[in-house]
């Protein structure tokens, strides 16, 4: 009898399990009597990352480049490999992290990735994100400023034949100029 309910309550166990995995791995455990089995079959297939795998999270890891993407997109990227990679076993260093991220990086990021090279002390993940981030905003700062077009309204000299007409012509330039300080010459 109490065999009978050790069964029963396996079956309960191991149906539930089974129902919660997703179609593609199901397959794989329907041979499966027990929940011991079913769990065993579960932990060989994914719990034990392949060298492959270890392999291909490092490939992904070095080819990793910021592009077009924010920079926090860029550096969410590399922390999940790095979290990847540690959770199969391969631990890798700080330095290899920062190294790994300023690949990634355009020249235009060269200020901030000499600094960190030269640091005489390691970095944490989230002082880097925010040295990165910070030199992101400033070279955007920079991008904004220099590309601000700069006017000037020519006034021209007036001789005393035509100082009424000179008088009339910048009152109209004057009224013609739009919001952005542009003088608009077109009547």
């Amino acid at each position: 009898m109490e065999s009978a309910r050790k069964s029963i309550v396996d079956q309960l166990i191991r149906s539930a399990l089974v129902a919660s995995l997703s179609s593609e791995v199901v397959p794989l455990v329907l041979s499966v009597d027990t929940f011991f089995d079913v769990w065993t079959t579960l932990h060989n297939t994914y719990a034990r990352p392949s060298r492959a795998r270890i392999l291909g999270l490092k490939k992904f890891l070095s080819q990793a480049m910021k592009g077009t993407q924010s920079m926090s997109s860029y550096l969410q990227h590399i922390n999940q490999l790095v979290t990847t990679l540690n959770s199969t076993g391969a631990t890798l260093t700080m330095d290899d992290i920062t190294l790994h991220v300023i690949h990634g990086l355009s020249l235009e990021y060269r200020g901030i990735c000499d600094s960190l090279r030269t640091r005489d002390s390691p970095i944490t993940f989230d002082e880097l994100h925010e040295k990165i981030c910070d030199y992101e905003a400033y070279l955007c700062s920079q991008s904004v400023a220099s590309s601000m077009p700069i006017t000037a309204n020519f006034i021209a000299k007036s001789n005393s034949n035509n100082s009424r007409n000179n008088k009339n012509n910048r009152q109209s330039t004057f009224q013609n100029q739009n919001a952005s300080g542009h003088c608009n010459n077109s009547k």
